[in-house]
């Protein structure tokens, strides 16, 4: 799934002039999505970051975007948390601890992300 961005929102619903996430006509790779009933929906992107730095997720608002590529990756499966917050995401990153340990840069973690993340590209370029 590929989102174009057409505007800049930040957490509050101001229209922002610059963003350091995102870049207005950049595309896009979702690697999950999030909805809840606080949030919304909210697409998880990988921004600001270079290929051979660690990953930079931020989860956008789905109204910053339009949905250029309707393509599934075949690794996302939904979820449910007990608050009531539901999502699709790849499987392999719905392990407890993950985003954890991610954001700790632990080696396993990265392998995993970096996988799942080049299958969700691959498969819709």
């Amino acid at each position: 799934m590929k989102v174009r961005c057409v505007k800049l929102i930040d957490d509050v619903g101001h229209v922002l002039d610059q963003s350091p996430w995102l870049q207005i006509g950049k595309v896009y790779h979702v690697l999950a999505i999030n909805v809840s009933e606080g949030d919304g929906t909210r697409f998880v992107i990988q921004s600001g970051s270079k290929p051979d730095e660690f990953p930079s997720l931020s989860h956008q608002m789905s109204s910053c975007f339009e949905v250029i590529s309707t393509s599934i990756p075949s690794n996302w499966r939904p979820w449910v948390d007990g608050a009531g917050n539901i999502g699709i995401s790849p499987a392999a990153w719905q392990v407890p601890k993950f985003a954890d340990d991610l954001a700790d840069c632990a080696p396993w973690v990265l392998e995993t992300y970096f996988r799942e993340r080049d299958l969700i590209v691959e498969e819709d370029p």
